[in-house]
């Protein structure tokens, strides 16, 4: 994402897990965005024959700080 969006996204970091169900992930949002800074969200289910990937924003963007 970062390369995709780099005005937007400066970075992503795992804080959590390996990429699969249950790991937690941040977004850091470049100065751009100044309603909010990053977002974690956490991986809910992925299913790779369906093409499907959920997850749920836990902390940060909308939900602001915690």
């Amino acid at each position: 994402m970062p390369k995709l969006l780099p005005d937007l996204i400066s970075s992503i970091v795992i804080l959590e897990g390996d990429g699969g169900v249950g790991t937690i992930r941040k977004f850091n949002f470049s100065p751009v965005m100044k309603e909010f800074n990053y977002w974690k969200d956490r991986v809910d289910a992925i299913d790779d024959q369906k093409h499907v990937f959920k997850y749920s924003v836990i902390e940060g963007g909308r939900l602001r700080r915690k």
